[in-house]
C-alpha cells in the first residue's frame, strides 16, 4: 500500500510537470509569435526609414539646385540693374531725357548721382548692424538713390515685343537708328585737323618710300651677288666635272687593259640635273671588259674597287694632293688586278706614261704633272703589291724591348719589276 501510494504520488507529480511543460511550450510559442511580429514591424520601420532617407537626399539635392538657380538669378538681376544704371548715366552725360513716373524726366545731375551710387554700390559687401543680417532685397535697400531713380523710370512708352523674333526686329531697328544718327553726327562735325593729319601721313609715306627704295637696292645687290656666286660655283663645278669625266675613262681603260683586252673597259660620269648640277647627283657607270652594262651595285667587289680607284685617280688628276695614303685597297682584288694597280701607281710616280701622253694629245688635254708628281703610301699585305714599291717600311714586335719596331728597306737599288702578266 505504501508503494502504491508512492507511485500515485509520483504519477501526480509527473502529470503536474507535464502540464507545466505544456504551459511553458505554449508561452514559448506566444513569445516566438510576438518576436516574429516585432521583426516584421521592425523591417517595415526600416523600409520606411530608408524611404525617408532617400526622400531626404532627393529633397536636399533639389534644394541645392534651387539655391544655385536663386544665386544665378540674383547675379543676373544685379548685372541687369548695373547695366540699367550705366545706361542712365550715359544718357545723362549725353543730355538725353529719360521719362519717369509722374511726367517728369531724369536730369543730368540725377543721372550722374545714380551712376555714382551704382559705382559705389558695385562690389560692396553689406554690413551687419547689431548682429542682424544684411540688407533686404527691396529697391530702396539694394541700390540707394541710384536704385530709386532706376525704379522710377516710366517704361510705358516702350514697345514690348511679344516674341523673340519681334525682339530681334526691334533691336535691329534701334541699331539702324543709332547707326544713322552716328553717321549724321559724324557728317555734321568735320575733322578740323584733316590737313595736318594728311601732311603727317604724306611725310610718313615719303619715309616709307625711301625705305622701300633702299630695300629694293639692297635686294637687287644681294640678287646680283647671289647670281655671281651661283655662276662661279656652277663654273667651278663644271670645270672639275668635265676634267674628271674626261680623265676617268682613260684611267679606267689603263687599269683594265690586258693583252686579251687591249682596249680595256669603259667608264663615264653623267649629271642627273644639267641646269643646276650641284643640286642633284652624278651617275657613275663602269663596264669591265667583255661585260655588258650593269648598275654599280651589281658589280663584284673587285670590279667596284677598280672603278673606285679610277674615280680617285681621276679626281687627283684635277687638283693633285701632295701624296696618297691607300689602306689595303687591294683586299678585294685578285693577283692580276693587284699587279695592274701597283704598276699604275708606280708609273704615275715617275710622270705620265706613253699611253697617258697619247690619250691626252688625242683629247687635247693639257697636263702639268711632271716627274714624281704622284706620291703614295700604300698599306698592303700582298707581296705582289709592295714588291713594286720604291721603299718598304715594316712594323714588327720587338720581343726583347716589349714594344713595336720599324724596319725600312730601300728597293731603288734593284731593277724595275716585271709588268703584270695577263
Amino acid at each position: 500500500d505504501l508503494d502504491r501510494a508512492r507511485l500515485e504520488q509520483v504519477q501526480q507529480e509527473v502529470a503536474a510537470a507535464q502540464q507545466a511543460l505544456e504551459e511553458t511550450d505554449r508561452k514559448i510559442k506566444e513569445v516566438q509569435e510576438a518576436v516574429r511580429a516585432a521583426s516584421i514591424e521592425q523591417d517595415k520601420v526600416d523600409a520606411d526609414l530608408k524611404d525617408l532617407r532617400k526622400r531626404h537626399g532627393s529633397l536636399a539635392t533639389e534644394a541645392a539646385k534651387y539655391a544655385r538657380q536663386k544665386a544665378a538669378a540674383e547675379g543676373a538681376a544685379a548685372a541687369a540693374e548695373q547695366k540699367a544704371k550705366d545706361l542712365i548715366a550715359s544718357a545723362a552725360l549725353d543730355q538725353l531725357p529719360v521719362p519717369r513716373v509722374g511726367g517728369s524726366t531724369i536730369l543730368s545731375d540725377e543721372g550722374a548721382a545714380a551712376a555714382g551710387a551704382g559705382e559705389e554700390g558695385e562690389g560692396a559687401e553689406p554690413m551687419d548692424v547689431d548682429g542682424e543680417a544684411g540688407p533686404s532685397t527691396g529697391p530702396s535697400s539694394r541700390g540707394g538713390a541710384g536704385s530709386a531713380t532706376l525704379y522710377s523710370i516710366d517704361f510705358s512708352g516702350l514697345k514690348v515685343p511679344k516674341s523673340a523674333k519681334d525682339r530681334e526686329a526691334t533691336l535691329r531697328e534701334l541699331q539702324e537708328a543709332i547707326d544713322a544718327a552716328a553717321a549724321d553726327l559724324e557728317g555734321r562735325s568735320p575733322n578740323l585737323r584733316a590737313v595736318e593729319q594728311y601732311d603727317t601721313v604724306k611725310e610718313k609715306e615719303k619715309e616709307m618710300n625711301a625705305v622701300l627704295e633702299e630695300a629694293k637696292r639692297e635686294a637687287h645687290s644681294a640678287q646680283a651677288g647671289f647670281n655671281t656666286t651661283r655662276d662661279a660655283r656652277t663654273q667651278a663645278f663644271l670645270d672639275a666635272f668635265n676634267h674628271i669625266s674626261n680623265e676617268i675613262d682613260v684611267i679606267y681603260k689603263e687599269l683594265t687593259r690586258s693583252s686579251m683586252h687591249p682596249l680595256g673597259g669603259n667608264a663615264y660620269l653623267s649629271l642627273e640635273d644639267q641646269d643646276e648640277p650641284y643640286q642633284a647627283g652624278i651617275k657613275y657607270t663602269a663596264m669591265p671588259p667583255t661585260k655588258r652594262f650593269r648598275d654599280m651595285e651589281q658589280l663584284s667587289g673587285g670590279e667596284k674597287t677598280v672603278a673606285a680607284l679610277a674615280l680617285l685617280f681621276a679626281i687627283h688628276s684635277y687638283r693633285p694632293s701632295p701624296f696618297f695614303v691607300l689602306d689595303e685597297v687591294d683586299a678585294a682584288l685578285d693577283a692580276t688586278n693587284v699587279a695592274r694597280v701597283a704598276h699604275y701607281i708606280r708609273d704615275k710616280t715617275r710622270g705620265l706614261g706613253n699611253n697617258d701622253n697619247n690619250e691626252a694629245e688625242q683629247r687635247g688635254v693639257e697636263t702639268d704633272r711632271g716627274p714624281s708628281s704622284f706620291q703614295s703610301i700604300v698599306i698592303s699585305l700582298k707581296d705582289i703589291f709592295y714588291e713594286k714599291a720604291d721603299a718598304l717600311v715594316g712594323v714588327a714586335r720587338d720581343v726583347d724591348g716589349a714594344c713595336s719596331r720599324t724596319f725600312t728597306f730601300d728597293l731603288s737599288a734593284f731593277g724595275e719589276p716585271q709588268p703584270a702578266e695577263d
